[in-house]
């Protein structure tokens, strides 16, 4: 957990692209300290002005708490 510092500089020759994401995440924990966390997210981006494409994007996150 933290923050990412962004910095945005617009120019007349510049937009901002757009971009859409919907997703899902589960956790299931395995005995006291074992969780898995899988995650599935679509996203629809804009990578030049006017251009969209598709992504998925699938993680699974295991973690070990101590």
């Amino acid at each position: 957990y933290g923050n990412v510092p962004y910095l945005y500089l617009y120019n007349n020759f510049t937009e901002p692209l757009k971009a859409y994401r919907v997703g899902l995440q589960y956790q299931h924990r395995f005995g006291d300290s074992f969780f898995v966390r899988p995650i599935f997210l679509y996203e629809y981006e804009e990578y030049i002005p006017s251009e969209y494409r598709n992504k998925f994007n699938v993680q699974l996150i295991v973690t070990k708490r101590f």
